[in-house]
C-alpha cells in the first residue's frame, strides 16, 4: 500500500498537470459556444519528428513529401524548424509514405491534401496524428521553393474536378528551411538586426512579430515564438545553417518578469 505521503504527491501531480494542459490560450480560434474540456492522454515516444505532406486523388498519391522537424529545447514538444524534404535515407523516407498510404487507405481518404506526423524510433514510425489540411508553420511555402510545385494550385484544381497536369515533381530540386525565433520572457526593450538577417544569403523571408512595449511570454506553444527565417539552398544542411545564422543576428532585448 501506498504512504500518504506518496498518494499525496501524485494527487498533487495530477492535479497540476491537469491544471497546466487546461490553461491555454486559443486566440481566435476560441470556438463561439461553450464546450467542455476533453484531454487526450498518449503515451510519450521520444525519436525524430517527421511529417507527410500529399496529395491524393481517389486513393492515389499525386505528390509526397517529407518534412523533418527539430524542437525548442525543454519539457513541451514546441516546432522550433522544418526542412524540406528531410534528409533521410530513402528506405525511412519510403516506410514513411507507405504507413501514411495505409492511414488514408484504413480511414478511406478519398481526394484532398493530407498532413500526417510521426515520429520514428528505433526504426518504427508511430503516427502522432493525420489530418485532411494543408501543414502550417510555413512548410506549404517551403513545399512550393523545393520542388518548384504550386500545392495550392493543384490542390484547388483536384478539387474542382479538373485533371492536374502532370505528372507532379517526384524529387526536390534544392532545399528549403524556417526556423522560429523566442527570447527570454518578459517585456521586450528593443528588437534589431532583422534588415541584416534578410541581408544572409538565401534567406527569403525574416521578421520579428514584437517590439518595444510587448511582451515575450513562456515557451508553451507555437503561439509563443516571436519571429521567423526562411532560406533555400542546395541542400539541407545548408538551408538549415542560413536560418540559423540569420536568427543569430538578431536581438530580442528584455526585462525579466518579477
Amino acid at each position: 500500500m501506498a504512504a500518504p505521503k506518496a498518494v499525496h504527491r501524485r494527487s498533487f501531480w495530477r492535479r497540476a498537470t491537469w491544471t497546466e494542459c487546461t490553461d491555454h490560450d486559443e486566440g481566435i480560434f476560441v470556438p463561439d459556444r461553450p464546450r467542455d474540456v476533453r484531454m487526450l492522454v498518449e503515451q510519450y515516444v521520444a525519436g525524430a519528428e517527421y511529417s507527410v505532406e500529399m496529395l491524393v486523388d481517389r486513393g492515389t498519391a499525386l505528390f509526397a513529401n517529407v518534412t523533418e522537424k527539430t524542437l525548442f529545447p525543454g519539457d513541451r514538444p514546441v516546432e522550433m524548424g522544418h526542412v524540406v524534404p528531410a534528409d533521410i535515407p530513402a528506405e525511412l523516407r519510403d516506410l514513411l509514405f507507405e504507413q501514411t498510404r495505409q492511414v488514408l487507405k484504413a480511414v478511406g481518404f478519398g481526394s484532398g491534401v493530407v498532413h500526417c506526423e510521426w515520429i520514428v524510433r528505433e526504426g518504427t514510425a508511430y503516427l502522432v496524428e493525420c489530418a485532411g489540411r494543408f501543414a502550417g508553420d510555413g512548410i506549404i511555402d517551403l513545399i512550393d521553393r523545393a520542388y518548384s510545385v504550386d500545392l495550392v494550385r493543384h490542390f484547388w484544381t483536384l478539387m474542382k474536378g479538373e485533371p492536374v497536369p502532370g505528372p507532379l515533381p517526384s524529387g526536390a530540386t534544392r532545399a528549403a528551411a524556417v526556423r522560429f525565433l523566442h527570447a527570454r520572457p518578459g517585456l521586450v526593450e528593443a528588437v534589431d538586426g532583422v534588415d541584416r538577417a534578410r541581408e544572409v544569403p538565401g534567406v527569403v523571408s525574416c521578421n520579428v512579430v514584437v517590439k518595444a512595449g510587448d511582451r515575450v511570454r513562456r515557451l508553451r506553444s507555437s503561439k509563443e515564438r516571436i519571429g521567423a527565417a526562411t532560406a533555400v539552398a542546395a541542400t539541407a544542411g545548408e538551408a538549415r545553417s542560413r536560418t540559423e545564422e540569420a536568427l543569430a543576428g538578431i536581438s530580442v532585448v528584455t526585462v525579466a518578469d518579477n
